[in-house]
């Protein structure tokens, strides 16, 4: 209906091998095409297109961008990636001169840094976290600009209960909470109907009820004080006796253990794990904190400008620098502190029709930057994803890009935008299986554990033709390792299953035909192929 060239796409794939089957893909349907349509001029021209089209990873559009506008930004026109041990001969160089020059200096809060991170032997304590903390902000957009958000946090004047750590740490404590109780209810209904039970355990696991409530109500206060002394409240008194007679020696065993759970919960997740300091204490720390945090900042910004400079004088650019050098192009201050699309970001924009991102799910924010940049404010932007499949947080890939827009997208009726797809028909496995992962999801997912719930456009579908007249169950094994290494249990337990399946006279189906199950049939899947 509204067909485009195929130098008018953008398609942004995760890795250089997705870029080339899709290229290649491209053009052999285009060439099937061609064959069926002899003549048609404009199959001959998106042939001749195709060449040129910007099929790539983020990275390879970041580096045609910054070539097309390199004199924007003042570095070399003939830049190259640098080799991973060229950088990290470059990096650990930088840093150190980096210290050295910082001992010429002599700054109290310096050696006061020196002196937290460091050991006697060396600073490889103080290089290390320089450049942790610099891999880390380097994978938000205009980072030096996060950095002095984030420094703010650390205000010693600014109360307990409006930082983002204490939030964390009282909805830890709620969550921590709830889930004493639900113990102490489940304990309750064991006690109650049991005389004996109830004349030894019952007082006892209805002070708890009452102490891990009033606890409970005192968080919603939100005062952190408040919430600290509710918790150093909580009072376990003592537990009568049960006989040695109590004829059920199980369900006392649980009852006990389900109070222990409990008093551990408290301990070490309440008062240990959230509340082990008062605000006053808290602003002391924050004040012999806050120079060296802010010294630790300056110092991975400083190292971050002679990094560049090294880089630049050999004409070199790490992965890192084609994002944020991207996004420097695409963006101009907007006077309020933010940024908005600039002149370069309308001309590139202008240039493509359709943008289409693969494994969305696996975006960090400066890259969901760049896209909306160049997209026209997201306005012709497809994008695929699966948040379920997002294995790259610890690059600092941001699922809850992907999730907010599954959230706000109305499901496509043909009218409205933006929308979404479920694409949830599966084509390569038994309803069997779906079903056991769709049961699985739907009871372990939620906004807590897995950051989604797992709703019905979610589902899979099985769409496989399959001859279902032979059942094949889907059996869920926990393996009890015993003495046993976890790997030993494990694969003893498959062989046994394989041996029962080819002893039985299993059958898989080839072709619409059943045959003799063979060891060439069964495949093996682990987590990591490490311990293969």
């Amino acid at each position: 209906e509204d067909p485009v060239d195929a130098d008018r796409l953008l398609v942004v794939t995760f890795s250089n091998a997705a870029a080339r089957e899709m290229k290649q893909r491209i053009a052999r349907r285009l060439w099937e095409l061609s064959r069926e349509r002899p003549g048609d001029l404009r199959l001959e021209r998106q042939q001749l297109l195709l060449e040129s089209a910007q099929i790539s990873t983020i990275h390879a559009f970041c580096i045609s961008l910054i070539r097309g506008y390199f004199q924007l930004l003042g570095i070399p026109a003939e830049f190259h990636i640098v080799e991973e041990r060229e950088l990290d001969v470059l990096r650990i160089r930088t840093v150190r001169e980096l210290i050295d020059e910082e001992y010429v200096k002599g700054e109290d809060r310096f050696f006061d840094l020196v002196e937290l991170l460091s050991s006697t032997r060396g600073d490889q304590g103080l290089e290390r976290n320089i450049l942790k903390l610099y891999d880390f902000v380097r994978n938000h957009p205009f980072y030096e600009e996060w950095m002095e958000r984030v420094l703010a946090e650390y205000d010693a004047e600014r109360p307990l209960e409006e930082t983002q750590w204490a939030a964390i740490l009282l909805d830890h404590a709620a969550d921590a909470l709830d889930y004493c109780l639900e113990l102490n209810r489940t304990a309750l209904s064991l006690i109650r109907g049991d005389v004996e039970m109830e004349k030894a355990y019952l007082g006892a696991f209805l002070s708890d009820s009452l102490c891990l409530t009033s606890c409970r109500k005192a968080l919603e206060s939100r005062d952190w004080d408040v919430c600290r002394r509710a918790s150093e409240g909580i009072v376990f008194e003592r537990l009568g006796t049960l006989g040695q007679k109590y004829p059920d020696p199980e369900k006392k065993k649980k009852v006990q253990a389900l109070r222990q759970e409990v008093k551990d919960l408290v301990q070490k997740q309440l008062r240990e794990g959230c509340f082990f300091m008062d605000s006053a204490q808290y602003r002391q720390d924050m004040e012999y904190q806050e120079p060296m945090i802010r010294k630790l900042f300056e110092l991975t910004g400083r190292f971050g400008q002679k990094l560049s400079e090294a880089k630049l004088e050999r004409s070199l650019l790490d992965f890192g620098d084609l994002e944020h050098y991207a996004l420097e192009l695409l963006y101009q201050p907007d006077g309020r502190g933010g940024h908005l699309p600039g002149p370069v970001a309308r001309e590139v924009s202008g240039q493509y029709q359709e943008i289409l991102v693969d494994e969305y799910q696996d975006t960090n924010a400066a890259q969901e930057m760049i896209f909306q940049a160049v997209s026209r404010g997201g306005k012709n932007l497809f994008m695929v994803g699966d948040v379920k499949q997002s294995i790259y947080r610890f690059r600092q890939a941001r699922p809850e890009i992907f999730l907010d827009k599954k959230e706000r997208f109305a499901p496509w009726d043909g009218r409205t935008f933006p929308a979404k797809i479920a694409l949830n028909a599966n084509f390569r496995t038994r309803r069997e299986t779906t079903g056991l992962i769709n049961d699985l999801f739907s009871a372990a997912m939620c906004p807590a554990v897995g950051e989604m719930d797992y709703m019905e456009e979610d589902k899979l579908v099985a769409k496989a033709q399959y001859d279902y007249s032979v059942t094949r169950p889907v059996v869920f094994s926990i393996v009890d390792p015993g003495e046993e290494e976890r790997e030993t249990a494990e694969a003893e337990y498959i062989a046994r299953e394989i041996e029962a399946l080819l002893a039985r006279g299993a059958t898989v189906e080839e072709n619409g035909q059943r045959r003799p199950m063979t060891p060439g049939d069964i495949c093996i899947l682990l987590r990591s192929p490490r311990n293969k």
